[in-house]
């Protein structure tokens, strides 16, 4: 940026791809940018074979298992072409990129978030964090992720209510658990006084004094 700086500054303008890529490309080789492009994964979806250049594809394609390889300089191209007629094999080749890109869930959407909430659940743990509505939140089904696409970007409010949803949802079901559990002491007092008449008159005692109390604190 320096370097940058001071040659825009000597020639009063900032110079030219030709005049600056001396200084850059040694460096553009040490950084492979080459990734897979979204078109792949639309013709996997399609189940389109597929006939690509030999590469890498951010390593979630093999050559001869989800595409046929060309040489970029087009020495095998008769055998390519040669290749198209197979038309079984044509049709194995798509299912198994399909079945790999596609149908396993390992490159969506989902996949990514949940990636994502993993991490975030690994920072909560190391930085000690005790925010149970966070807890709470990444630990719900990834319904928020099934939504269609929108025209524009939402606010944040619509995400935010969303999630307030959810934990509330998640709330309410721990809530109705404690309710049943706690509809069940009655039946396991009548069992314990059948079993031992004392304890069942030291439980019966309890429940009185429990419901004296808040009937003087006036909530029950």
């Amino acid at each position: 940026d320096a370097l940058f700086r001071a040659e825009t500054a000597k020639k009063g303008a900032p110079p030219s791809y030709e005049e600056w890529l001396p200084q850059v490309a040694a460096h553009e080789r040490q950084i492979n940018m080459g990734q897979v492009s979204p078109r792949v994964f639309e013709a996997a979806a399609l189940r389109t074979p597929m006939i690509l250049f030999a590469g890498r594809y951010s390593d979630v394609a093999q050559p001869e298992v989800h595409y046929i390889p060309l040489a970029k300089d087009f020495s095998n191209i008769d055998g390519v072409l040669a290749r198209l007629n197979d038309t079984d094999a044509l049709e194995a080749l798509a299912d198994r990129a399909h079945a790999h890109l596609v149908a396993s869930g390992r490159f969506g959407y989902r996949a990514f978030a949940q990636e994502v909430a993993a991490i975030a659940r690994e920072e909560i743990a190391l930085r000690g964090m005790g925010d149970a509505g966070a807890k709470i939140a990444l630990d719900l089904p990834p319904s928020l992720l099934i939504e269609l696409p929108t025209g524009e970007p939402k606010r944040r409010i619509h995400f935010d209510y969303r999630q307030a949803l959810e934990v509330n949802a998640a709330l309410r079901e721990q809530r109705d658990k404690l309710i049943e559990a706690t509809a069940e002491i009655p039946g396991l007092r009548r069992a314990i006084a059948a079993q031992n008449p004392v304890a069942g008159v030291l439980l019966t005692a309890r429940s009185l004094a429990g419901s004296a109390w808040r009937a003087l604190r006036g909530v029950g």
